[in-house]
């Protein structure tokens, strides 16, 4: 006969064993990728020989960017963990650590064991009648939900951040717009708004410190600007970038077209303020048809209708 207690305990062994399993793999993966840094930089060794004698600062330049690369490689392993979309929500939501995706997907795979045992756990110790087979399919509704959840928060925080960061999209093209009518340049504007997070735009500020690390490290200031435009996935954003690319381009002033663009998103968001307004009329005279209509109805019908009773009854 199928026995819970039994499935409970062979659970509560794979769980161990897959933790156990989980923290061998990780301490082998890091061990290996040290042995193939060391490796690396054994390979470069030889180079940096042959290159000493061209002078110790052609050496020390040429040092400086294996050992660059080596630091890199575990967190560029751990980033590409999980899904592209689940990567982008991740920044979306603002957590931007390279180990971010993969403590994702090992919270998804913990909770959706934790709700499981949980379910098994009472469901033998509140001694549910409950077959086998109606047990593990439980046990496994709860494993999917516990899998699910963090996704569902994380889509979540992803689109309540987004929307944040959209509200502050017109503070932040004002304050561009400023910056440039006082002489700044577009890196000094860029930067100067990265320290103006009380300012009302932290969520902007925090992104444009990101976006001058992405400089600073040497990345075209466009690309990185388009990098952070496919994250944020938000068209006022995007069609910000496009402008300041065709400026930089062609050429041409910036403090102007910044001033035109952010009138047209002014108005933009007073279209869609009252585009709003309206949906939220219609909304409201069904609430009110709904709530007010029958009260009004009983007040004014009603003495008629009970007037109308009574002088039946008399027949």
């Amino acid at each position: 006969m199928f026995s819970l207690s039994a499935l409970l305990i062979a659970l509560a062994v794979a769980a161990l064993s897959l933790a156990v399993g989980l923290l061998i793999f990780f301490r082998l993966y890091r061990f290996w990728m040290l042995s193939q840094t060391q490796a690396s930089l054994l390979r470069v060794e030889p180079r940096l020989g042959d290159g000493e004698a061209s002078g110790n600062n052609a050496a020390t330049a040429s040092n400086a960017v294996p050992v660059s690369r080596s630091r890199g490689m575990v967190p560029e392993r751990l980033a590409s963990w999980g899904t592209a979309e689940d990567r982008r929500q991740l920044l979306q939501a603002g957590y931007r650590s390279r180990r971010a995706p993969a403590l994702f997907i090992a919270l998804r795979i913990g909770l959706g064991l934790l709700l499981a045992l949980a379910t098994l756990l009472i469901i033998t110790l509140g001694q549910f009648k409950v077959s086998g087979p109606v047990g593990m399919v439980i046990a496994f509704i709860a494993l999917a939900i516990g899998y699910l959840i963090p996704k569902f928060i994380l889509e979540a925080q992803a689109r309540s951040r987004r929307d944040q960061i959209n509200g502050e999209l017109p503070f932040f093209v004002d304050m561009l717009a400023l910056l440039q009518g006082v002489g700044l340049s577009l890196e000094q504007s860029l930067m100067s708004v990265a320290g103006a997070g009380d300012a009302g735009i932290p969520l902007m500020a925090s992104e444009m410190q990101e976006l001058n690390k992405q400089i600073a490290i040497g990345r075209p200031r466009i690309e990185a600007m388009q990098k952070l435009a496919e994250i944020l996935q938000d068209p006022d954003f995007q069609e910000l970038i496009n402008m300041l690319r065709q400026i930089d381009r062609f050429g041409g002033e910036v403090a102007q077209p910044l001033r035109d663009f952010a009138e047209r998103l002014q108005e933009k968001r007073h279209m869609a303020l009252r585009e709003r307004a309206g949906r939220m009329n219609v909304k409201m005279t069904l609430v009110l048809v709904l709530t007010m209509l029958p009260g009004l109805v009983i007040i004014t019908v009603g003495p008629a209708m009970l007037l109308l009773v009574k002088f039946m009854g008399r027949f």
